[in-house]
């Protein structure tokens, strides 16, 4: 996808970037302005992380009436910068790279950071000077304000803008500096339910952990996604993951079919996904013989248990009654109690 951005103060300029997702995430413009010695030009290709959006490299050409600059940074795989070929500790660590001269790295840390609405976070972005190139730390704030605005701000100096974002990431408007001009904005898009597939496990294995704030990502292995593909179920809206469900059929027990894991985008919580998900679950289990369908929880996860029950699962007798409910003592190992579901699969939900 090719995005044209025009710019609205600052003097004139045109941004033309052209967008891919696959393999790496790669962003790669020109851009046409005025520099206070005259007018020139920007030619920059940035790479990152196609699953996490961590920047791998950007490269910069500056040109105009006595400008012929390049600039080339690196980031290792074990996090070290190195700024036309030279190691530079100052940046070491950083996720991101933020040019300076155009709208189009600021999809980076939107896509990496995966916020909710009403959540921030503060980052720190190897930052691009133009027409300089020179290059420094710079702290920035991120709050995702809606679905589709993101309040950006530099923390130093107090800058702040509003940037609306199309389900990709990619800037539609950053307020008072630049607006999308071609191709249209898209409409937003209706999320998709469709089967999990191989490709989504690094998607989903990083997602994972910032859904929950805390690491649950060892529960998802790529086994799974190997070999529940075909019981298993991925939301996706504009290319991103929201929501997933990991299920198998028993193969010892064909009758029953269980839930490993769902999860949940928390800015996407109350949209009804997690009970799509189990509906096409069901299904799935009814086609392929199961009569019934099983998941478990801890027993201080009182939110999964009251969806579970409006579901229409009960929950099984335990070896103790805990706060009322039926608890299997050390089900999954010493201090690993578990509450245990079961529904029928031709129950419909409640």
């Amino acid at each position: 996808m090719t995005i044209l951005w025009t710019r609205l103060e600052g003097g004139p300029g045109l941004d033309a970037c052209t967008v891919s997702w696959e393999p790496t995430l790669s962003l790669t413009g020109t851009v046409v302005t005025h520099f206070p010695g005259g007018p020139g030009s920007v030619e920059y290709a940035v790479e990152a992380d196609g699953a996490t959006a961590v920047t791998r490299m950007a490269e910069v050409h500056v040109r105009g009436e006595g400008l012929n600059r390049h600039l080339l940074l690196q980031r290792g795989e074990d996090g070290r910068w190195r700024v036309d070929g030279v190691h530079w500790p100052a940046l070491d660590g950083l996720a991101d790279v933020d040019l300076g001269v155009t709208p189009a790295t600021n999809t980076l840390p939107i896509r990496r950071l995966g916020l909710a609405v009403g959540e921030q976070a503060e980052i720190t972005a190897a930052w691009v000077r133009f027409p300089e190139l020179t290059v420094a730390p710079l702290a920035q704030r991120y709050t995702r304000l809606d679905r589709g605005r993101y309040l950006y701000e530099s923390i130093a100096s107090g800058f702040q803008a509003v940037l609306e974002v199309d389900g990709d990431g990619v800037a539609i408007t950053y307020q008072n500096l630049w607006r999308r001009v071609a191709p249209a904005a898209p409409a937003a898009r209706d999320p998709i339910l469709e089967p999990l597939t191989t490709k989504d496990f690094e998607e989903l294995s990083t997602a994972v952990d910032n859904w929950w704030g805390k690491s649950v990502s060892w529960l998802l292995q790529r086994f799974m996604t190997v070999h529940w593909s075909d019981t298993s179920f991925v939301v996706r809206e504009g290319g991103r993951p929201i929501a997933f469900l990991l299920g198998f059929v028993s193969p010892a027990h064909p009758e029953d079919a269980y839930v490993h894991m769902l999860g949940i985008d928390p800015g996407h919580q109350g949209q009804h996904w997690g009970r799509r998900l189990y509906e096409a679950f069901f299904e799935v289990a009814r086609a392929r013989g199961a009569s019934r369908v099983r998941a478990i929880t801890s027993p201080s996860n009182r939110r999964s248990i009251a969806f579970h029950q409006a579901l229409g699962f009960s929950l099984e007798p335990g070896d103790h009654v805990a706060d009322g409910l039926p608890v299997h003592t050390n089900y999954d190992g010493h201090g690993h109690d578990r509450v245990l579901f079961v529904r029928p699969v031709h129950e419909a939900p409640q």
